[in-house]
C-alpha cells in the first residue's frame, strides 16, 4: 500500500545558508565539525499532569517543549534495570545495555564482581547481564522481580531517537519510554506499509494526557514527505544517529502506571 503524503515545503537550517558558517563555528569552538551526540539536547517524557517534553541542561534548567518537529536521522534501543525503585539523579544502573542486545552489570573495579545482585521472592538467585535475549530481566511479567507491580519487564526498554528539527542546526535526541513503545511501533509499522522511510518523513511527536489519567501518552503523526536527497544530506551531517544511546546520560524515566 501506497500513500500520498505532501512533500515538506520549509528548509532545514542546518542545510540552508548559515549551514556552512555554523560547521566553521562548531569547529573553532570544539575542534572538530562533527556533531557530538554526547552534547546535544536529551528530552524525556514529562512526570504526572504534565503534557509537555522535558530537558534539564547541565545547569540544572529545565526546558519543556509542547511538540517535537522534525526527521528522525536514527534510533536505537537502549536498556536500564534498577534493582530497587530510582530515587534520584547520578545514580547508575545495576544494568544497561547500549545496543539493546548485550546487557552490562555494574562490576566492582578490578574485580569485574557483580556489585548488586538480585534475589527473587522465591529466594531464587537471579543471573543477570550478558545476552539480553535470554535473560529473565528482559521478559514480560518480570517486573515483580525488581518489586514493581505490572505485567512488564523489569529491564525497562526505550527508544533513543535522533531529531534533526527544522528551525535548529543541531538535533536533539528523544527518549521514548517504555509505555509508548506500542504507539511509536505502531506509527512505524503504518509508514511502512505506505513505503515511507523515518529518515524521509517529517513527522509530530506530540504528548497528550487522557481524560482521568495522570502520565501524558505519546501521539505521533506524519507531516510531510523529504525528497529523497535532503534526508541523505541530513543523516551525512550526522553519521553517528544511529548510536544515539552511547552519547545519552542514563536518565531513569517518571514513575509510570501499572498496566
Amino acid at each position: 500500500m501506497t500513500t500520498e503524503i505532501a512533500p515538506f515545503k520549509g528548509e532545514f537550517a542546518i542545510l540552508g545558508d548559515g549551514a556552512q558558517e555554523y560547521l566553521d563555528i562548531l569547529e573553532e569552538n570544539t575542534g572538530s565539525r562533527e556533531i557530538d551526540l554526547r552534547s546535544i539536547p536529551t528530552y524525556t517524557f514529562p512526570g504526572s499532569g504534565d503534557d509537555r517534553w522535558r530537558w534539564v541542561d547541565n545547569g540544572g534548567e529545565t526546558h519543556r517543549l509542547d511538540t517535537i518537529i522534525g526527521t528522525v536521522l536514527g534510533q536505537r534501543i537502549a536498556r536500564t534495570l534498577y534493582r530497587t525503585k530510582y530515587t534520584d539523579g547520578g545514580i547508575p544502573p545495576d544494568c544497561q545495555s547500549e545496543d539493546g542486545t548485550t546487557g552490562n552489570p555494574l562490576v566492582e573495579e578490578g574485580t569485574g564482581l557483580v556489585l548488586n545482585t538480585l534475589t527473587a521472592p522465591d529466594g531464587q538467585d537471579v543471573v543477570f547481564g550478558g545476552a539480553c535475549a535470554a535473560c529473565p530481566l528482559n521478559q514480560w511479567e518480570s517486573a515483580y522481580l525488581v518489586g514493581r507491580e505490572g505485567n512488564g519487564k523489569a529491564c525497562r526498554e526505550q527508544r533513543v531517537l535522533v531529531v534533526q528539527q527544522p528551525n535548529d542546526p543541531t538535533p536533539i535526541r528523544v527518549r521514548i519510554p517504555p509505555t509508548a513503545l506500542m504507539p511509536w511501533r505502531a506509527f512505524g509499522d503504518t509508514l511502512a506499509q505506505s513505503r515511507l522511510r523515518l529518515s524521509e518523513s517529517v513527522i509530530e511527536l506530540g504528548l497528550e494526557v487522557p481524560k482521568g489519567k495522570s502520565l501524558a501518552e505519546l501521539r505521533p503523526t506524519l507531516l510531510a514527505s523529504l525528497p529523497k536527497e535532503t534526508s541523505v544530506a541530513l543523516k551525512a551531517l550526522v553519521p553517528n544517529a544511529k548510536r544515539p544511546q552511547l552519547a545519552a546520560p542514563v536518565e531513569q524515566e517518571p514513575e509510570v502506571e501499572p498496566f
